[in-house]
C-alpha cells in the first residue's frame, strides 16, 4: 500500500512540475510575484528528485526576479509596486 501511495505521490508531483514549467514559459515576458513563486516551486521539484545543480539554477533565478521586484525591501517603501503592497498587508493581517 505504501508504494502506491508513493508512486501517486510522484505523479502528481511530476504534473505540478509540468504545469509550472508551462506557466513559467507562457509568462516569460512578465516579472511578477507569480514567476517567483513558480520557479521556487521548480526547484523544489527538482530538488525532491535530486536534481540539485537544476535545482540550485531555478533557486537563484527565482532570488533575482523577486529581487528585481523589490520583495527584499520592506513593504512600506513599496508603494512604487501597488500590486505587492496588497500581498504585503495580506501577509501582515492574514
Amino acid at each position: 500500500m505504501r508504494g502506491t501511495s508513493c508512486t501517486i505521490q510522484r505523479l502528481w508531483s511530476a504534473h505540478g512540475m509540468r504545469r509550472a514549467q508551462i506557466l513559467h514559459y507562457t509568462t516569460l515576458r512578465d516579472v511578477n510575484i507569480y514567476q517567483v513563486q513558480c520557479l521556487t516551486l521548480m526547484a523544489a521539484f527538482q530538488a525532491s528528485v535530486n536534481a540539485m545543480p537544476m535545482s540550485w539554477l531555478l533557486a537563484g533565478q527565482a532570488l533575482r526576479v523577486a529581487q528585481d521586484l523589490g520583495l527584499h525591501v520592506r513593504c512600506s517603501s513599496l508603494s512604487v509596486l501597488s500590486s505587492l503592497t496588497f500581498a504585503c498587508s495580506d501577509q501582515r493581517h492574514g
